[in-house]
C-alpha cells in the first residue's frame, strides 16, 4: 500500500469512488493481477478489492478501512454523487518485468478516465512496483522504492537490509526535518516544496503533478488555497528506524486546515515515512 495515500486528502474534489468501472485484463493467481487489484482498488477507494491483494498488518487494514469510509463520508459532504461516477481503467497495461521464484516486478502504464456528468476525466500514474508470493498467493508488497533494483539485489536487500543501505549523509537536515518539510508541502499542496524532499524516483512517479492539478482545478473552482490556515502543532514526527542510508520516521497526530470557502477539516495522522541518502542528502522515497 502506498504510504503516501492517506496524506492527500486535500485533492479531495480529484479522486471519486468508481462505481462498474471498466478493467483491463489479468490472469487470476498472477503478479500482474495482484498489482491490477491493488492498484485499482486504492484509486476507487474499493477497500476489500484493495486489501487482499496488498501486505498490511491488521492495524494497517483497520486504518485503511477507516481512511477509505473517511473519505467516501466527506465526499458525500462535499455534494459529489460517487455513486453516478464510473471510471474507465480499461487502457491500463500491467507488464511482468521480470520475476525470480516468488518476487516479481510489474510495470503500470496508460491512462484512466473519472467519468461523470462532463464526460470524462484522463490521467495516468505510470509505476513499477514488487509483488511477492506469500502463502500460495501474490500479492503487492515490500518496500516499493527498490522497485528499480534487479530482483536479485532486491532479494539480498530483504535478507540483509544494511548490505545495501549505504552510509547515511554526513551533514544536511535530520529524516524528522525533511519528513516534517514534506508533509507540511503536501498539506499546503506546495509542489515545488515536495519535489525538493523527495526522491529521484518519487519525483518522476507524478506526485508532484497530482499537486499542481489539484491547485489548478481548486482555481477553476474559485477556490484560493493562499486563503487556507493550516495548524501543524498538532502533528508529532518520530525517528522509528535508521540503518545507515536508510530511515523510517512515523507520522502521528492531528492536522487541521480552515479555508473560508471549502471549510474546515481536522484530519488524524499516523503512518511511516521511509527516506533513503540520495546525493548525500535526506528525501523521502514512500
Amino acid at each position: 500500500m502506498p504510504r503516501c495515500l492517506s496524506i492527500f486528502p486535500v485533492f479531495l474534489f480529484c479522486c471519486v469512488v468508481a462505481a462498474a468501472p471498466a478493467r483491463a485484463e489479468t490472469q487470476p493467481g498472477s503478479p500482474e493481477h495482484a498489482v491490477r487489484m491493488v492498484y485499482e482498488g486504492g484509486h476507487s477507494l474499493n477497500y476489500a478489492m484493495m486489501a487482499e491483494h496488498a501486505c498490511m498488518t491488521e492495524q494497517e487494514r483497520a486504518e485503511l478501512k477507516a481512511f477509505f469510509a473517511a473519505q467516501i463520508q466527506e465526499l458525500r459532504a462535499a455534494g459529489v454523487d460517487f455513486d453516478a461516477i464510473s471510471y474507465d481503467f480499461s487502457h491500463l497495461k500491467y507488464t511482468l518485468v521480470e520475476q525470480d521464484r516468488d518476487l516479481a516486478r510489474v510495470r503500470i502504464e496508460g491512462p484512466y478516465a473519472i467519468i461523470g456528468p462532463g464526460g470524462a476525466d484522463w490521467d495516468q500514474d505510470p509505476d513499477l512496483v514488487i509483488a511477492q508470493r506469500l502463502d500460495g498467493q501474490w500479492k503487492m508488497c515490500g518496500d516499493q522504492t527498490r522497485s528499480g533494483m534487479p530482483l536479485a539485489q532486491y532479494r539480498a536487500w530483504l535478507e540483509d537490509p544494511a548490505s545495501v543501505a549505504g552510509s547515511a549523509p554526513v551533514a544536511g537536515p535530520s529524516p524528522v526535518e525533511v519528513t516534517r518539510a514534506f508533509c507540511e508541502a503536501v498539506f499546503s499542496i506546495d509542489a515545488p516544496g515536495m519535489r525538493r524532499n523527495m526522491c529521484r524516483a518519487m519525483r518522476t512517479a507524478g506526485l508532484a503533478e497530482m499537486a499542481e492539478g489539484a491547485l489548478q482545478k481548486f482555481e477553476g473552482m474559485g477556490v484560493d488555497w493562499n486563503d487556507v490556515r493550516h495548524d501543524f502543532s498538532g502533528l508529532h514526527y518520530e525517528l522509528v528506524r535508521q540503518e545507515g542510508g536508510m530511515a523510517e520516521v512515523r507520522l502521528s497526530g492531528t492536522y487541521v486546515r480552515e479555508h473560508p470557502v471549502v471549510g474546515g477539516r481536522e484530519q488524524h495522522e499516523n503512518q511511516i515515512f521511509t527516506l533513503k541518502n540520495e546525493d548525500d542528502r535526506w528525501v523521502i522515497c514512500e
